[in-house]
């Protein structure tokens, strides 16, 4: 794909060298996956068939369950373009037929618990956008970076697993693991919180709310420690996200049981631990949820050890890593970066313009296309803040290389 396709926008005014170094080039989702020469595929194009019985049939029984909640110009809109990027991407019909009959239990619930039939609404048009094309961003100003891209991965890998997950918490407040675990949670975590009540391109949507409680519960339910380091038994610990905020508390809460007694973990005590997440935790998850283990699709810096993951310490490394990883289809790859270093800082203090500085902490992003310009590798980056951006490899390993230490790498 030429940089013509996509919407060229200067952050912070820097003029845009021939390599595309010294300047972030943004475009949407659409922009991404709409050129047929990018081999952003997971799987063929060629396999995706939009007459598929079994795919005709669902994407029928949706939109008669959908009638007089979308309308008919409308919803072909959004399934036009839900099947324009699972062909990009690679997806099967079968998946997409499958995740149709997910966002069908949404649409077809009753009653007015777990979920209001409003909130179910919006969560069902909200996820079809999210598949199909540009969308608010999937973390915002929350602190589920890594959860924002384990589902931005998953609508592009496993959107029926992931649309289970979301169908199971909207139609029963609870979900099970393929091992047999259950899930459960909290009410006020399934209501809107402040994020998704003004949601736009800068602020989670009620989706992302959604998709990040269901993930982070899972790490949470699965780990045998606690955020303050004591062991604790396993399935004792659970995340809630408040639905109302007060100043820099924005309602990320982990709860358990010590002696007996209810412990709670959160904004007020120590700046959201229950949203963060190690760069190991969205695989983790994402094996738990789906079943099977995945091949490490996860850039670390040369330093955490010798256990054979994806290690870099040059930008020559990283971007040999980058294309392997495309051509194996280990895809989207993900990473921690510093937000102070481009390409975050610029966007940060663009959604942030009375900032100073951008935060001293890591921030997750997915890497979905790497290709050389002008004779330098550039990779395509998916901010889970809602941005797609051009990026010079060099620049994205400058900022995965700066402090703190790797083993300190949290998103925030």
């Amino acid at each position: 794909m030429g940089n013509e396709s996509l919407e060229k926008e200067q952050i912070a005014g820097k003029p845009c060298e021939a390599d595309l170094s010294g300047c972030l080039i943004q475009g949407t989702l659409r922009d991404i996956y709409k050129a047929p020469s990018d081999k952003t595929q997971t799987g063929s194009a060629a396999q995706f068939d939009r007459s598929d019985q079994a795919l005709v049939a669902a994407r029928d029984t949706l939109k008669h369950s959908l009638s007089g909640k979308v309308g008919g110009e409308e919803f072909d809109r959004l399934t036009n373009a839900v099947e324009d990027r699972a062909r990009d991407v690679g997806l099967t019909p079968a998946q997409v037929e499958k995740t149709y009959e997910q966002i069908n239990r949404i649409a077809t619930a009753t009653g007015e618990k777990p979920m209001t039939s409003e909130n179910r609404t919006m969560l069902v048009k909200q996820f079809m956008q999210h598949m199909g094309e540009a969308a608010p961003p999937l973390s915002g100003k929350a602190d589920t970076c890594e959860w924002g891209v384990l589902a931005f991965r998953m609508m592009q890998k496993e959107p029926d697993v992931l649309g289970k997950m979301v169908a199971d918490m909207a139609t029963t407040g609870h979900f099970k693991l393929p091992d047999g675990r259950k899930i459960k949670i909290d009410a006020q975590s399934l209501e809107p919180d402040a994020n998704a009540k003004h949601a736009d391109f800068t602020h989670r949507d009620y989706f992302g709310q959604i998709a990040s409680v269901g993930l982070d519960n899972v790490k949470w339910a699965t780990e045998t420690e606690d955020p303050d380091g004591n062991k604790v038994k396993l399935g004792t610990l659970h995340f809630q996200q408040k639905p109302e905020f007060s100043g820099a508390d924005i309602g990320e809460r982990v709860f358990g049981k010590e002696n007996g007694k209810k412990v709670v973990f959160g904004d007020e005590k120590n700046g959201g631990v229950g949203g963060l997440a190690y760069l190991d935790d969205p695989q983790k998850v994402e094996a738990l949820l789906t079943g099977k283990k995945h091949p490490d699709y996860a850039v670390y810096l040369t330093g955490k050890g010798t256990d054979g993951r994806n290690h870099v310490d040059s930008p020559a490394e990283l971007a040999e890593m980058l294309k392997v990883m495309q051509t194996n289809g280990d895809w989207p790859a993900t990473m921690n970066v510093f937000a102070d270093k481009s390409p975050v800082r610029e966007i940060y203090l663009q959604r942030n313009p009375s900032a100073a500085k951008a935060p001293d902490s890591f921030h997750g992003l997915a890497v979905v296309n790497v290709k050389d310009v002008n004779g330098k590798p550039v990779a395509t980056v998916y901010n889970p803040w809602g941005y797609m951006s051009e990026v010079p490899v060099a620049t994205l390993f400058d900022a995965l290389s700066a402090p703190p230490k790797p083993e300190d790498q949290k998103e925030k």
